[in-house]
């Protein structure tokens, strides 16, 4: 979803790279999410080679809902502070040695 909200749509390739699964696995994902409708395939690229998709309406109101009732939830609230603070460490420290090279 950062993809999306970054720059309003996200290629299979992206998704790849910020996942641990395989290109066909993501691809195969995408594919089902555009039968079932979460997804949507943008037209108009000067690349046919590249496919750009972005969430339904119905997808995006599915993840508020999903959100919103994790972060009612006091031990999920919590799990992701501890989760937010780990990342912004490990972005820190990732800064930190790319400047000491």
């Amino acid at each position: 979803m950062n993809y999306y909200f970054s720059k309003g749509s996200f290629t299979i390739s992206e998704l790849v790279k910020v996942s641990e699964f395989s290109r066909p696995t993501v691809t195969s994902t995408v594919h089902e999410a555009l039968e079932l409708g979460y997804l949507e395939e943008l037209s108009g690229t000067a690349d046919r080679r590249r496919r750009d998709f972005r969430p339904t309406e119905p997808m995006l109101e599915a993840w508020r809902n999903y959100c919103n009732a994790l972060l009612v939830n006091p031990e999920f609230s919590r799990a992701l502070k501890l989760a937010q603070t780990l990342i912004s460490m490990r972005e820190l420290e990732a800064r930190s040695s790319d400047l000491d090279m």
